[in-house]
């Protein structure tokens, strides 16, 4: 399932601020686990999902590799929760997929496969002992995290965006990855299917760089959001229902349940 997207930002400010105010969103937790790699961290819930954001907070952090190539930030992680996590690590050994992260703490464990063995971005399977579906805890959103209250501004995702030069191949990875097959979206367009929204790929463009470039929202009133983005002196593509920040376009999708 789709719990969490990551974003890698050179600082967490002014992203962190400037996102819990456009999305009328909680308290973001901080994680301390997140410094052994150097990094600070806000994680946000959306509905049962998380939206987290990471910044290096070392000289040491490795993060700074990826962002000597993104400056102004962009997405990093696809974050999937998974209950069979030693059968995830023999498939994924079995893929040829490199683990940069194979560790955890008491309670919660993490597989993070190396993005250049998964393509676009870095892939993560976690979970948290106790969690059962959408219900019980999730430990990277802290220890008392709770799913939004219903009517929050934010529900949850409804998709994420992958772009590379061979979308279709990009595609049959994460589904050898995941176990699953991509289904034509469009004529340029595939897509994975999970609880909790898609994984789409699509064909990268100067406009339009490699990586992960999209995040799919579901919230209550769209067009009041893209106003609200507007007030806030942040980049808005009204006839296309999205708006920039981090680095990906966030595209807005009204729910009403």
């Amino acid at each position: 399932m789709l719990r969490q997207v990551c974003l890698a930002a050179p600082a967490l400010a002014p992203l962190v601020p400037q996102l819990k105010q456009w999305l009328g969103l909680g308290t973001p937790y901080a994680d301390p686990h997140v410094a052994h790699w150097g990094l600070g961290n806000a994680v946000f819930t959306l509905g049962a999902q998380c939206l987290e954001v990471v910044a290096p907070v070392a000289a040491s952090a490795p993060l700074h590799r990826f962002l000597a190539s993104h400056p102004q930030g962009a997405g990093y992680i696809v974050i999937l929760n998974d209950p069979h996590l030693a059968d995830r690590r023999q498939h994924l050994q079995a893929c040829g997929a490199r683990l940069v992260t194979d560790m955890g703490v008491p309670g919660f464990h993490t597989l993070q496969v190396h993005p250049r063995d998964a393509g676009a971005c870095m892939l993560e399977f976690n979970h948290t002992e106790g969690c059962q579906g959408w219900a019980g805890p999730y430990a990277p959103g802290g220890p008392d995290w709770q799913p939004a209250p219903a009517g929050a501004v934010v529900r949850g995702f409804s998709h994420v965006r992958l772009r590379a030069d061979d979308p279709q191949a990009l595609a049959a990875r994460w589904g050898q990855l995941l176990g699953a097959s991509a289904t034509p979206l469009g004529p340029d367009e595939w897509v994975l299917a999970l609880d909790g929204g898609q994984i789409r790929f699509a064909a990268s463009t100067a406009q339009a760089p490699a990586g992960l470039a999209d995040v799919g929202l579901r919230v209550g009133d769209a067009p009041a959001l893209l106003a609200h983005a507007a007030q806030l002196g942040m980049r808005v593509d009204a006839g296309a229902q999205r708006v920039q920040a981090g680095g990906v376009w966030f595209e807005l999708s009204s729910d009403a349940c």
